[in-house]
């Protein structure tokens, strides 16, 4: 069992070791492209329902006159801002999405 065990850890780093040649380019691209926009779209809507659930957080906190809960709730809305703007915040800095 050992040894069974060794010969894949040798094949698993040969295999590794060995280059490869990428022929399809603009297929690889346009498929890492869209899986990106998938990714920033996913992102975008869970910073949107973040910052719902943020806004609701802090509404009640503020009925209840509760300081925890309202800055929890800014908290909460902020942090949903800069999910639905990440793509710019990422552009801004530099960083190609």
């Amino acid at each position: 069992m050992i040894r069974c065990r060794q010969v894949a850890v040798l094949a698993a780093v040969i295999a590794l070791a060995l280059p490869a040649y990428v022929y399809a380019e603009e297929d690889i691209t346009t498929a890492m492209t869209s899986l990106t926009d998938l990714v920033m779209k996913i992102v975008q809507l869970a910073g949107g329902i973040v910052i719902i659930w943020g806004v609701f957080e802090f509404a009640s906190g503020y009925q209840s006159h509760d300081g925890t809960q309202q800055t929890a709730g800014l908290k909460r809305v902020v942090a949903g801002l800069l999910m639905f703007f990440a793509g710019s915040v990422l552009s801004a800095m530099g960083v190609s999405v």
